[in-house]
């Protein structure tokens, strides 16, 4: 469709041109001067030295010649009346076919662009988390830890994987998301297409009589809770926060997911 508008836009202007062509060459004829001009013809005498002045009328032929050549002058006045018009015309035609192009130009490009982005998140590697559990804790084996299982469930590996794991008691529900805690692990690794990656989370220090006393009783609950960073095949950053709990600590209470802290880009 966009070809056709393009070759009725050229051909009228090709019209175009080929009309101010003709219209210039016939400017460029020479104008038919009359051939009989109006004459007068002085007589001396030498008797009265009186001159004699005789008028020699215009032949038919001759007006027959100006009045072509009044109507050769009114054609012209039509022709570059023409000229005119056709030159606006021409210009106006010329602005449309810019527009046109241009945005053609753009359109084209926002296609380019979304063709490109809608590859590349065909492309990324998308990590997230598929699976969580308790595990013995071999740092303190009377403190809680658990095991969160992440999957890179996109076409790519997932390069620079980096992370940080907590484990602590807070206020139920959370009012406030919970940010690094000291002695974290950082891994650097890679997952690759549709493998998976164990992050264990382990809680080193003793928790305070209060936190103990707030689980108890319902207040409080035990919460696992970090980021997981990576790059995909295309070297953009992504993240992943997650933030689960466990209400009342049992060992089959399962987790769930709080209703803040679980975020994805």
């Amino acid at each position: 469709m966009l070809e056709i508008i393009k070759f009725v836009v050229y051909l009228l202007i090709f019209l175009i041109v080929v009309s101010i062509t003709e219209v210039a060459y016939s400017e460029g004829q020479p104008i038919p001067e009359p051939s009989n001009p109006k004459k007068h013809i002085t007589i001396s005498s030498a008797a009265d030295q009186k001159p004699i002045s005789i008028k020699i009328l215009p032949s038919q032929q001759s007006k027959a010649e100006a009045s072509k050549q009044e109507n050769y002058r009114g054609k012209k006045d039509k022709n570059d009346k023409w000229v005119a018009y056709s030159t606006v015309w021409l210009a106006g035609v010329t602005t449309v076919l810019a527009g046109f192009t241009a945005f053609l130009w753009w359109q084209t490009r926002k296609l380019v662009i979304n063709t490109k982005e809608t590859s590349k998140r065909q492309l990324r590697a998308y990590v997230s988390i598929v699976g969580t559990g308790r595990i013995p804790n071999t740092v303190n084996p009377s403190l809680p830890a658990f095991q969160i299982q992440v999957k890179n469930t996109g076409q790519t590996p997932a390069y620079s994987v980096k992370s940080w794991r907590g484990v602590g008691i807070h206020e139920l529900p959370l009012l406030t998301e919970l940010k690094p805690m000291k002695g974290v692990s950082v891994t650097d690794t890679a997952i690759g297409s549709g493998c998976n990656s164990l992050h264990p989370v382990r809680r080193s220090n003793p928790f305070t009589p209060d936190q103990i006393k707030g689980l108890k009783a319902g207040t409080h609950a035990l919460y696992i809770f970090g980021r997981i960073e990576y790059k995909d095949a295309f070297t953009d950053k992504h993240f992943i926060d997650f933030c689960l709990y466990e209400a009342d600590g049992g060992p089959d209470a399962g987790l769930k997911h709080a209703t803040i802290g679980n975020n994805a880009d």
